[in-house]
């Protein structure tokens, strides 16, 4: 994750706007899919972030991950709120380990039955539209007074493979391991793997 001068490096950069990818706080569930981070830290970049002047925050929450339940997923659901983010994601884990070798050492007991991602689902849009975000829609919600939810009200909403926009069409670059851009009519991906990718910045 970032600290405070990086997010002053962005800012200075003319970036306005950080997404934060928070998963979970329960320490069973990140050490479960080795993403071990704290919630004091997750805090500490959103404080940065907003003392640099970004105008938007959103947080991203993963449901359907192992070790994962009802109950506990409502705890860091309330301390995400308490955080006041301006937009939220709520997505659904994809477990495919044919596809993603680190998964391979997620072991498939340990995650929640379809119904209870869907109790946790229901749950986490009563908790939100409860504490006054807009369903803007599928995974995503934000402040009555953010541009998406202002665009849904507006019917200027638009959706692209990387989620709503108040943009119709506009160039996605991507930076970054892993990350699809797109230019015109064509779509690419960076790099999944961190030597790969290291290895193509070594040779422009």
């Amino acid at each position: 994750m970032a600290n405070e001068a990086s997010e002053l490096g962005l800012a200075q950069t003319g970036f306005n706007r950080i997404s934060i990818g928070v998963q979970d706080f329960d320490d069973a569930v990140q050490k479960a899919v080795n993403r071990i981070k704290s919630e004091e830290e997750t805090l500490r970049i959103i404080d940065a972030a907003r003392a640099n002047g970004f105008k938007s925050v959103s947080i991203d929450l993963i449901y359907g991950l192992p070790k994962q339940a009802l109950e506990g997923f409502g705890v860091p659901l309330d301390r995400v709120i308490a955080a006041n983010p301006g937009r939220l994601s709520i997505y659904n884990y994809a477990h495919m380990p044919t596809m993603f070798k680190p998964q391979r050492r997620i072991h498939e007991d340990d995650l929640p039955s379809g119904q209870v991602k869907l109790d946790i689902l229901s749950m986490a849009v009563d908790k939100l539209t409860n504490a006054g975000y807009v369903y803007i829609g599928m995974d995503h919600f934000a402040k009555p007074e953010d541009e998406l939810a202002v665009a849904q009200r507006q019917g200027r909403l638009h959706r692209n493979f990387q989620g709503y926009s108040t943009h119709s069409d506009c160039d996605l670059i991507a930076l970054g391991l892993s990350s699809i851009g797109k230019v015109g009519p064509t779509y690419s991906q960076n790099y999944r793997n961190m030597d790969d990718y290291y290895d193509a910045l070594d040779r422009d």
